[in-house]
């Protein structure tokens, strides 16, 4: 009886790695593949017999590997992974198929599942629209200096306060968007240019005259 669980038989397992920054250290989670003993002494092994990959394989991936004669109250450890090299919205689902050990009258056709989810945003990409603009940089005016809000609110480094940081995060990838990635190396180079440190300012100034205004208008409030 194969299980993602040790005690409790569990046939599916969803992974949510949630919003993740692209280009970011790719996180990983381990996962066990348990088979559950029902009767000591009188529990058949356990074959993997295959895994079937749908959807964003690529960049959702797991090392899970088939296998034969995984003994009753054993388990087989993997992982799964999420790679942040390109922006955008993923999911995969790993179907497997397990059967008892090849003996008479074994069990055939057993089958699990494991559904992985993952959003990879460019970094100052608020409101996930593909781009960082000058949408992104209005939601860190409206909300400058606030605290307790979300990425969506303009919480880019998710510190947990709205502030010069978070500004210098929108100016330092101001006109990124999803088509340019992967990204060029912070040096320049090859493929798509690296803004100059002037350009940087510039934007930088802007938002924080924006936050500037924003607060003198609460202020008169």
């Amino acid at each position: 009886n194969g299980s993602f669980d040790g005690a409790l038989d569990e046939n599916s397992e969803v992974i949510d790695f949630g919003l993740v920054f692209v280009n970011a250290t790719s996180p990983s989670q381990g996962l066990s593949l348990h088979n559950l003993e029902s009767t000591a002494g009188y529990t058949a092994a356990l074959d993997l017999d295959s895994i079937l990959g749908s959807g964003d394989t690529s960049t959702l991936t797991t090392d899970l590997a088939t296998f034969s004669d995984l003994a009753a109250g054993a388990s087989s450890a993997f992982n799964v992974m999420l790679d942040t090299s390109v922006p955008g919205d993923f999911s995969a689902t790993y179907s497997l198929t397990l059967s008892d050990e090849d003996l008479d009258g074994e069990l055939t056709g057993m089958s699990m599942t494991i559904d992985l989810i993952a959003q990879v945003v460019i970094q100052g990409d608020v409101n996930i629209d593909g781009k960082v603009d000058g949408l992104d940089a209005n939601a860190i005016s409206m909300n400058f200096l606030a605290t307790g809000l979300s990425y969506g609110d303009g919480d880019v480094n998710l510190d947990g306060k709205i502030d010069g940081l978070d500004a210098n995060i929108i100016a330092m990838n101001f006109g990124l968007m999803n088509s340019d990635f992967p990204m060029p190396p912070p040096s320049g180079g090859p493929g798509n240019p690296v803004p100059e440190p002037a350009t940087w300012a510039l934007v930088a100034l802007g938002l924080f005259s924006l936050g500037a205004s924003s607060r003198r208008r609460r202020r008169r409030d």
